[in-house]
């Protein structure tokens, strides 16, 4: 058997403070990322009639349709005027067409950061005034206040 001599001890003593080290950034949560406690994201519910954003109501808790799960709140709605890609028969150019009678409603929401939810995701929501699915056009972090 060997004698314990300088390097063992210097590896030992590498281990416990690497184990130390680990240990004290495990607890005080240092390094575990910046992420908010909830983020702000929107979704676009296309080709809706007019007065469907009338029943997005600010405020309103929002439930994830499929799992049942709330998973959030509106916090603000906007529109724009449907539209769709159109052909122009006489110049032969691509062109943007009004749908008549018809609005995207952009519904922003405050959700759970841990909520598993990206740009392009599918999804299906609803509260107590209205129901939809759509795509989430945008997420991002709450500021901080």
């Amino acid at each position: 058997m060997k004698k314990f001599n300088v390097i063992d001890a210097i590896i030992l003593l590498v281990i416990v403070v690497a184990v130390a080290l680990v240990g004290t950034v495990k607890l005080s949560g240092v390094g575990a990322g910046t992420e908010a406690d909830t983020k702000i994201i929107t979704l676009e519910l296309a080709e809706k009639r007019e007065d469907f954003a009338e029943n997005v109501i600010v405020g309103d808790k929002v439930s994830d349709k499929i799992m049942n799960t709330v998973i959030g709140e509106v916090v603000d709605v906007k529109t724009r005027p449907c539209e769709k890609n159109g052909y122009n028969q006489e110049t032969g150019a691509a062109v943007l067409v009004k749908v008549p009678e018809r609005v995207d409603v952009f519904v922003t929401m405050e959700v759970d950061a841990d909520a598993e939810i990206y740009v392009g995701k599918s999804l299906s929501v609803r509260t107590k005034h209205f129901a939809g699915s759509g795509y989430v056009v945008d997420v991002s972090e709450k500021d901080a206040e």
